[in-house]
C-alpha cells in the first residue's frame, strides 16, 4: 500500500539508544567521508503508519519535502515527467524540489517542453554537483575514467561519473534538508495523506 519501496525512497532518520550510541543499518558512507554518519533502524525501513507515528512522537518526523534530481542536461522523457506529476498530484508534499545542474535544451538551445512542465509542478533549483569525496575525485584512476568514457549509461552528458554524483548528492540533500529523495523512475500511485505520519 505504500507508494514506493525503501530501495527507491531515501529517508533521513537518526535513531539512538538511551546510551547515546547510534544503532541500525549504515547508509554506506565511508569513514573517510566528511559527511556525518546516518543510520536507519531496519524496522523503520518498512514502517507501517503506526510505526511512523511512533517515530514522530519520538521526535524524529520526516519533513514534508520531496526532492527529485535530474543531472547532466539530458532531455527529460515523458516517463520522468510522469514521476514529477505523481509527486505533485498524489504525494502533495509541502515542498517539492527538482534539483538540476544543467538546463535540458534541444539543438537550438530551447528548453524541452517536458522540462518546462516539470518546473511548473516542482520548484526547479540549480545545484552544484559533487565531484569528489574528502578531496578525492570519483574518477581519479585512469581505468575508471576509461570505463565511464565507454559506457554511456554510466556517465552523464559531460562524461562524469553520474551514479556516484547522484548518490552523494542524495546524502548531502537529506543531511541538510531531510524529507525524501524520490528517483525519477518511481511513480506514486497513492496519496501520502492516507498515511499522515509519513510526511510531517
Amino acid at each position: 500500500g505504500r507508494p514506493t519501496t525503501h530501495d527507491d525512497a531515501h529517508m533521513t532518520m537518526h535513531p539512538r539508544d538511551p546510551r547515546g550510541k547510534t544503532q541500525g543499518v549504515h547508509t554506506g558512507i565511508s569513514k573517510s567521508s566528511p559527511l556525518e554518519f546516518a543510520t536507519v533502524d531496519p524496522a523503520e525501513l518498512t514502517a507501517l503508519p503506526e510505526d511512523a507515528a511512533r517515530c514522530r512522537r519520538g521526535g524524529r518526523p520526516v519533513p514534508s519535502i520531496v526532492h527529485q534530481i535530474w543531472l547532466g542536461g539530458w532531455k527529460m522523457m515523458y516517463a520522468k515527467l510522469l514521476s514529477v506529476m505523481s509527486v505533485h498530484y498524489l504525494l502533495r508534499p509541502e515542498r517539492h524540489v527538482l534539483l538540476y545542474d544543467t538546463v535540458p535544451v534541444d539543438g537550438k538551445g530551447v528548453e524541452w517542453p517536458e522540462w518546462r512542465c516539470a518546473c511548473l509542478l516542482a520548484r526547479c533549483e540549480r545545484t552544484t554537483v559533487p565531484l569528489s569525496i574528502a578531496g578525492r575525485g570519483f574518477d581519479d584512476e585512469a581505468r575508471v575514467r576509461q570505463t565511464y568514457a565507454k559506457l554511456r549509461y554510466a556517465s552523464d552528458a559531460l562524461g562524469r561519473c553520474a551514479n556516484s554524483q547522484l548518490d552523494l548528492l542524495r546524502l548531502e540533500t537529506l543531511s541538510q534538508h531531510g524529507g525524501l529523495v524520490l528517483d525519477l523512475d518511481v511513480v506514486a500511485i497513492r496519496s501520502a495523506r492516507r498515511f499522515p505520519p509519513l510526511l510531517h
